[in-house]
């Protein structure tokens, strides 16, 4: 698999991050369970988690507000930590500021969870936490939809 790192060399002055189809690839060939945080109805979280399930992703909503509550076939935890499963990835619908926390709480959840990569949401781009959590030995790709990407390259599960 291709390897990127999220250096200022590499993601330029803010524009599209040129991450090469082979560290995608790799990125979503590992992920079969992903947790989507700030998962909301009605909104674009809502739509990428469906159009995940849809390639065969198995997902998990999270937002503390629905807790407890039953979407897309998951009882909804209130936070990543509250998850009784494994999970491979975490995609953070949000702001810059909630890819910020994160990337802290996947640091955290990297062993316990078996997580591999941090995923940004379009809106959520923040370089800073992408490098943390780098560091932290995660894989991160910022301001894609996964479900996209999984099509175009032809990954599904």
């Amino acid at each position: 698999m291709a390897e990127f790192r999220h250096t200022p060399e590499a993601v330029g002055d803010g524009g599209p991050i040129p991450y090469p189809d082979d560290y995608l690839r790799g990125c979503l060939h590992d992920t079969f369970k992903v947790a989507v945080i700030g998962f909301k109805v009605g909104e674009a979280s809502e739509r990428a988690a469906l159009d995940l399930r849809h390639e065969g992703f198995r997902v998990i909503p999270v937002n503390p507000d629905l807790a407890g509550e039953l979407h897309l076939g998951e009882v909804v935890p209130g936070r990543v930590a509250d998850i009784p499963t494994t999970i491979d990835m975490i995609l953070v619908y949000g702001t810059a500021k909630d890819a910020e926390m994160a990337a802290e709480g996947a640091r955290h959840a990297k062993g316990p969870f078996d997580l591999k990569v941090l995923w940004f949401a379009p809106g959520a781009r923040n370089d800073d936490a992408a490098r943390a959590a780098e560091a932290a030995g995660l894989r991160v790709v910022q301001e894609r939809e996964p479900a996209d990407e999984a099509r175009r390259l032809h990954v599904s599960h």
